[in-house]
């Protein structure tokens, strides 16, 4: 009877330790430089995605990705609090990077050294490791959507360059259910690109949308006026005057002259590195290129 009291006790005794370590770990929970860095970059590569047109609730497409790759990141069987401090932290990250991206592009067109043509552009990015899959950065796909984003950058600089609150901590004013201002970063991460995020903290212009909410916006008006078939007339028009426009303001250097070629509206559904993109406006066949259509 000695020897079972004796059991019992040791026993009544591990219960209270798992219960506390337990306990330690749903306040403790931390994130390890290897999964920070690999949280990161699924964050890129999903805001870099071909075919992305709102990056409001991107961090949801985030969570999809890590959901799915859980077990191989080492965040499998998260306890609900640790799920809500993970959610979180990746809402902090899509922010960083959005505000990463927003002043890359405006950079390559509007500033002075970093002013580059479309290829250098998506080259640096690439160099950056935005993309988990390095045949990305030569999808046409994805040239034509970085190509819109640029012009659109250039039109409107009083927008893109227009400071917000991603410049500090918070997630640019959207929604975020379960934040809390202890779990937010107090720094923010260097960048892949090599260079930390400036810690700015001027407020928005009420005056100017954020610019990722115009992209959306004018991506919305677009599809209701042109479709998703980039076969259409409107579509394909503007496609051929933003790559004129391109070669016109930023000019190829001649290593990548032979390669990136693009046609305008043409007969021939396979000139050039855009051929597959879309026909001739005559054309009556499937489209080649669609965009998914942004979220409300």
């Amino acid at each position: 009877m000695n020897r079972i009291a004796n059991y019992n006790s040791q026993l009544d005794r591990l219960t209270i330790l798992i219960n506390q370590l337990a306990a330690r770990l749903e306040t403790s929970f931390e994130l390890t430089p290897m999964q920070k860095t690999n949280l990161a970059s699924i964050v890129k590569d999903v805001m870099v995605q071909k075919s992305r047109a709102s990056y409001r609730d991107m961090y949801l497409d985030v969570l999809t990705v890590v959901n799915a790759e859980a077990l191989s990141l080492g965040l499998a069987s998260l306890s609900d609090a640790n799920k809500k401090k993970l959610t979180t932290y990746i809402k902090r990250t899509c922010s960083t990077y959005r505000n990463s991206f927003r002043r890359e592009i405006l950079h390559s067109v509007k500033g002075g050294k970093t002013r580059c043509s479309l290829s250098q552009f998506l080259f640096r990015i690439g160099q950056g490791d935005w993309f988990r899959t390095p045949a990305d950065r030569d999808s046409p796909r994805l040239r034509v959507q970085f190509a819109i984003y640029r012009r659109l950058a250039f039109d409107n600089h009083h927008i893109i360059s227009s400071e917000s609150n991603e410049d500090g901590d918070c997630d640019d004013g959207y929604p975020s259910d379960g934040d809390d201002d202890e779990e937010r970063p107090r720094k923010r991460a260097r960048t892949s690109t090599g260079s930390a995020p400036t810690p700015r903290r001027g407020k928005r212009k009420t005056s100017s949308p954020a610019w990722w909410d115009f992209v959306a916006q004018w991506f919305m008006e677009r599809r209701k006026e042109w479709g998703l078939d980039m076969n259409s007339n409107g579509w394909s028009q503007y496609i051929h005057d933003t790559m004129a426009w391109e070669r016109a303001n930023f000019p190829e250097p001649a290593v990548f002259e032979t390669t990136n070629a693009t046609p305008g509206p043409s007969t021939s559904s396979t000139q050039g590195i855009f051929g597959a993109l879309y026909t001739s406006s005559s054309s009556s066949g499937p489209s080649a290129f669609t965009f998914t259509p942004p979220s409300a």
